[in-house]
């Protein structure tokens, strides 16, 4: 049975992914056949996974921003930027999340520094930072691996 956290983390999260705005991110593909958003749903449900799991006692809010606004480009990474999309995206988003959102300030640096170890200058410095980018490490290379798996 789940537990009353693990019901609200859901339901934060799909409240945020029916914004419009966010909605936007389901047009572009991410890894494999997964597309931006659920890719960022994914990221954000480890997360609050892995805070349960280890009890750290992360921001939630600053989970669910930052979670589900780290790949917040809005464009086909593949055609767009290609190799280099791993260095340049984390500002890309930054930028674009701070136009469309009143971000929680931790918010921003977990999109900064999701890429770190390639961004080797933008570290991850919060607990919630530090757990968003190993959710997405996590999950890219899940959603790769089932690619490969199908194809």
């Amino acid at each position: 049975m789940k537990n009353r956290k693990e019901i609200n983390y859901e339901e934060m999260i799909r409240t945020l992914a029916k914004d419009p705005r966010v909605r936007r991110m389901a047009a572009f593909p991410q890894h494999g056949g997964v597309s931006t958003l659920e890719h960022a749903e994914s990221v954000t449900r480890m997360s609050f996974r892995i805070n349960a799991a280890l009890h750290l006692n992360a921001n939630p809010k600053t989970l669910l921003y930052g979670g589900m606004l780290h790949d917040y480009y809005l464009y086909d990474w593949h055609h767009h930027a290609g190799y280099l999309h791993g260095l340049t995206h984390p500002e890309a988003a930054l930028e674009r999340a701070e136009k469309d959102f009143d971000l929680p300030e931790g918010a921003k640096q977990v999109i900064r520094t999701h890429m770190w170890p390639l961004t080797l200058f933008h570290m991850p410095m919060s607990r919630e930072a530090g757990i968003v980018c190993l959710a997405d490490k996590v999950s890219a290379v899940w959603e790769t691996l089932r690619k490969r798996g199908r194809s």
